[in-house]
């Protein structure tokens, strides 16, 4: 019987199965599950009916042209080992498509249950993300964040927008039974819970977008009727309206925030002491400026005589627990003297030695306080107040510039595969760059990573491969959904430049594009 299931479809169809299950649970399993598939892509041979597949496939060839730049690239970097390493992250754009191509065409049960493995690794691997947020989230400088247990919570929350779109394309379009769609219902409730509990910004902001886009832009009416398509545009309208609405309300102490001037502040404490007033620093906590009213020496004292942690030290997550205790009393209200300091409970010194910065958020793990923290640093960046050290949205905006200006030196062909990091180190130094050096890093964007590498000719190769991708796509919502979400986490991430996410682009971008036009199934050798 076991012989009997062991054809060479079969072992494909096993071997993608686990290449899918590994891309939210196991890199280990992602190796294997592609040495399964190229074994059995040589023992199947048929070499011949391959290549008349192959050569017909333009999706097959545009991202091999995109992997042979890198090799190209590799004739003038400077830094071969990172380029080689580079090369051996991509290879999945290599492989994953030759795979599909030289196969028939997955039947509709086939690339269900392909994508119900998909979906299942993406509910298992969110399960043992929960149950560990659940487990710590009391812990001293926890981060909602760390509970992604086994890939980075950015490639999580990307995989769950893709799994949460699919079960919404079966429950809107699909003729499953009853029980099918209830269950799927419950899965898709689950998936935005688990987004919204871990506050993973990234998949919240491009779910919506990406739903909206792939269910209104569908040119097929046999697949996507005119009622789904204004639900959608209903449902994109009222989210946009209400979330505007809601971050407008966070962010409205900043934007009703007005600077005060030397001669409307006072000059001493009730104590006699002088007050040191920073004007120019404009950091906020909740509308009030962070930088005046400050007495260290009365501060200093007080805090002194009510924690163990020294004031002059670090609180119990790494931060200057000066600046925490200073953010912590503006956010209430409160000045930074003896009389401030009255004002602190026992819990709120314990919430500032375990790092929390604003009365708002003690006891309070939401996506209100991400959204705030991401507000209240693009504040800081604007008006320069602070060190961007460990803010990812301001860090990310000085990537961006620094890697501009790495693109400008070899705009055409590139620096080179692998010379992306020491293109940047360079012009962090000329730059006089603020980060430290072990937060200069490469630009948190795909579009710049690609055109710093492999110049404006990888850029084009690279969307080129996307134009295709979208006009191949066009008639189905849920590729249209992959595409518009790796392209949206383009913009933050380098996604192509890590395992997980330049697989997880590759394995899908095959599944969708690259199977062959033939439904003709060759014989099995």
């Amino acid at each position: 019987m076991f012989a009997r299931f062991l054809t060479h479809r079969n072992v494909y169809l096993l071997g993608l199965a686990g290449f899918l299950f590994g891309l939210a649970m196991s890199e280990f399993v992602i190796s294997v599950s592609q040495f399964l598939l190229a074994a059995n892509w040589l023992v199947s041979r048929n070499f011949k009916a391959k290549w008349e597949r192959i050569k017909t496939n333009p999706a097959v060839w545009l991202i091999w042209f995109f992997y042979l730049l890198h090799i190209i690239g590799m004739t003038h970097t400077l830094y071969f080992d990172l380029g080689a390493d580079e090369l051996r992250i991509k290879l999945p754009f290599l492989l994953i498509p030759l795979f599909v191509v030289s196969e028939k065409r997955f039947s509709k049960l086939e690339m269900k249950g392909l994508l119900s493995v998909f979906v299942l690794a993406v509910i298992l691997s969110s399960g043992f993300g929960i149950a560990h947020h659940f487990q710590h989230r009391m812990d001293i400088g926890y981060d909602a964040r760390s509970s992604s247990l086994f890939i980075s919570h950015i490639r999580l929350s990307l995989m769950i927008d893709l799994a949460t779109l699919w079960l919404l394309s079966a429950l809107l379009l699909g003729n499953e039974k009853k029980w099918v769609k209830i269950f799927s219902s419950i899965l898709v409730l689950y998936l935005a819970f688990y987004l919204i509990q871990m506050q993973m910004l990234t998949g919240l902001v491009i779910l919506p977008l990406a739903l909206s886009f792939a269910f209104g832009f569908a040119q097929s009416e046999s697949i996507v009727t005119s009622k789904i398509k204004l639900i959608v545009a209903l449902f994109g309208a009222v989210f946009l309206i209400s979330s505007s609405f809601y971050c407008y309300q966070i962010a409205r102490p900043f934007i009703d925030f007005k600077e005060h001037f030397r001669y409307d502040l006072e000059v001493n404490t009730v104590n006699g002491n002088q007050y040191l007033h920073q004007l120019d620093n404009l950091m906020q906590e909740n509308g009030n400026q962070v930088w005046i009213y400050i007495s260290d020496p009365e501060t200093r004292a007080e805090w002194n005589k009510r924690s163990k942690l020294d004031f002059d030290g670090v609180g119990n997550t790494g931060e200057s627990l000066r600046a925490t205790l200073y953010r912590y009393l503006t956010s209430k209200g409160a000045r930074k003297d003896s009389v401030g300091m009255q004002t602190l409970t026992a819990e709120d010194i314990l919430a500032i030695e375990s790092g929390e910065a604003n009365i708002r958020f003690v006891n309070h793990s939401s996506i209100e306080k991400r959204i705030y923290q991401t507000i209240w640093e693009l504040n800081n960046y604007q008006y320069q107040a602070g060190s961007y050290e460990g803010h990812s949205v301001a860090q990310r905006i000085e990537f961006w510039k620094v890697g501009w200006q790495a693109f400008k030196i070899a705009p055409i062909f590139g620096n080179g595969t692998g010379d992306v990091r020491a293109m940047m180190s360079e012009q962090y130094a000329k730059s006089n760059s603020i980060l430290s050096k072990e937060s200069q890093l490469k630009p948190h964007n795909q579009f710049i990573t690609t055109a710093v590498a492999l110049g404006v000719m990888g850029l084009f190769s690279l969307i080129v491969c996307f134009v295709f991708a979208f006009k191949y796509s066009i008639r189905e919502p849920v590729k249209l959904a992959f595409l518009v979400i790796i392209l949206l986490s383009f913009i933050s991430e380098d996604t192509l430049d890590t395992q997980v996410g330049a697989t997880f682009f590759a394995g899908f971008y095959a599944l969708f594009c690259c199977q062959p036009k033939s439904s003709e199934l060759q014989e099995e050798a």
